[in-house]
């Protein structure tokens, strides 16, 4: 009976445990917080950079404020998408629920990508659609339908990486 009990107690504390480190990473998160822009990346197996310089649009920045990630530099308005963390996951994923995309994507879409920070690197690996599953690696091959995103954070970042006071 004492060995059922202490195998329950090991049982709980361990849930307990997983289920804490299942929540967002407050240090991935707030590391994340500001404004980053795009180093390099690919689409479909195609130099990100070409591919938007041929439709005229570049400088594209990703902003993170609170739970809102905004992407812009496509020529129209922000995409405002809600994201959470998934640092358990192997690479760490990141899921995003459309909030806006002015006609790109129905709003509650979502997105399952992936992500990793190394110093000042941000990698993201993001489906074009919510029809597209989840990536396992950081690539985006021909045909796959995934955009690689490396990303750095721009010298005159005038966004500091805290929370903005009004985000919290």
């Amino acid at each position: 009976m004492k060995t059922a009990v202490e195998f329950a107690m090991v049982c709980i504390v361990c849930l307990v445990s997983a289920a804490a480190r299942a929540d967002d990473s407050p240090d991935d998160k707030s590391r994340l917080q500001g404004v980053w822009a795009l180093s390099s990346g690919e689409t479909n197996g195609r130099p990100l950079g070409e591919v938007l310089r041929k439709k005229g649009l570049s400088d594209l920045r990703i902003k993170f404020s609170g739970d809102l990630m905004t992407m812009t530099g496509f020529g129209t308005p922000g995409y405002t998408y809600h994201f959470t963390l998934q640092p358990m996951e192997q690479p760490k994923g990141m899921r995003l629920v459309t909030v806006e995309t002015h006609g790109k994507a129905p709003k509650g879409s979502v997105l399952h990508c992936i992500y990793e920070m190394k110093g000042e690197e941000l990698r993201l690996c993001l489906p074009s659609d919510s029809t597209v599953e989840r990536p396992k690696k950081f690539e985006a091959p021909s045909g796959s339908r995934l955009s690689l995103l490396v990303l750095s954070r721009p010298a005159n970042n005038d966004n500091p990486r805290s929370e903005p006071a009004d985000a919290r």
